[in-house]
């Protein structure tokens, strides 16, 4: 008796670059391409068309007879929007992705209300009300990027300073971005059901909706827990008062290794730092001199810890906080 094997199919998706469809189609990614209604609709399923040519046997392209009222680019992976919203130019060419300039904003401060309020959002909801008053309904999302993507794009390599100086006013900052990216995503799902397709095209393979965060700038951080610790602890280390000493203070934060569990015991702090030198065995009496409100040379309580580090070979994420009680 013969038996019939079925083969269950991976689902399979691939991203292009605008640089491949632009060569290879002739398909151009101006400002009209994510903003006109019809040019919207007619790229999307001109490239649903192109994928089905070409690798219609993986299951590409399955929609290349309908007219989809997608509204984002839902064939690239290009975050932009949200960034232009919160006050960066971005610069739309017929063969790249829109192209994010840098604001090098001043300040750590967001507007949530004012980036609903920019011409591009009013623009974007110009397009979905057209779309939807021609097909009755929508589809698609919008790159809506990531925190740490958009908070680069506002505020440059300076955020990278800003994690070490200014650690509680970048937490408020992370969260006012989140706040403009929960917004738009909640309206942009309420109209399409989806938040993510536009982040990677796999997500639509799965059998609900998931709300996915794009990591491509994670890499750029060092290991958060470790670094946090130590910017608590031993803050004067990370303190640039020259640019020497920034350069340093970056330096240092740089080294912190990513493939290693970190084991940290705190202990009661004895000595003193002055600036950048630790005198942890420092007698009372001369701590008391150094301390002294008048001195120009800035001191504070020198931190004792253990530590001890175990090579894992894999980057480690997360922690745990373990109570140690000492009896004598």
């Amino acid at each position: 008796m013969k038996k019939t094997v079925h083969k269950k199919k991976l689902p399979v998706d691939i991203v292009l670059a605008p640089e491949w469809w632009h060569k290879n189609t002739g398909i151009t990614f101006d400002r009209d391409f994510f903003f006109h209604p019809q040019k919207r609709v007619e790229s999307e399923q001109r490239m649903e068309k192109e994928l089905y040519e070409r690798w219609g046997k993986y299951g590409l392209g399955a929609n290349k007879d309908i007219e989809r009222p997608e509204v984002g680019a839902v064939h690239l992976a290009a975050g932009y929007m949200l960034s232009e919203m919160l006050g960066c130019e971005v610069k739309y060419t017929d063969n790249h992705p829109p192209a994010v300039v840098t604001a090098n904003c001043e300040s750590l401060k967001i507007d949530v209300e004012k980036a609903f309020r920019s011409k591009v959002y009013k623009d974007f909801a110009n397009l979905t009300e057209s779309l939807k008053a021609k097909y009755g309904y929508l589809t698609g999302d919008v790159n809506w990027g990531g925190v740490l993507n958009i908070a680069m794009d506002l505020r440059g390599d300076q955020i990278m300073l800003d994690l070490m100086m200014s650690p509680d006013e970048v937490k408020e900052y992370f969260n006012s971005i989140a706040g403009v990216i929960s917004k738009f995503t909640d309206q942009v799902k309420s109209a399409t059901g989806t938040t993510s397709v536009s982040v990677t095209r796999t997500v639509r393979h799965l059998p609900k909706p998931v709300f996915l965060h794009s990591e491509c700038s994670h890499t750029m951080v060092s290991c958060e827990d470790y670094e946090q610790f130590l910017i608590k602890t031993v803050p004067y280390r990370y303190i640039g008062r020259n640019l020497t000493g920034l350069v340093e203070a970056i330096q240092k934060s740089l080294k912190i290794d990513r493939d290693r569990l970190y084991c940290l015991l705190s202990l009661p702090p004895s000595g003193i730092t002055v600036e950048q030198a630790e005198l942890p065995d420092l007698p009372a009496t001369k701590m008391m001199v150094l301390q002294n409100a008048t001195r120009a040379l800035q001191s504070r309580p020198y931190q004792h810890w253990l530590e001890k580090t175990i090579e894992t070979g894999t980057v480690i994420i997360d922690k745990k906080v373990l109570r140690i009680t000492v009896e004598k």
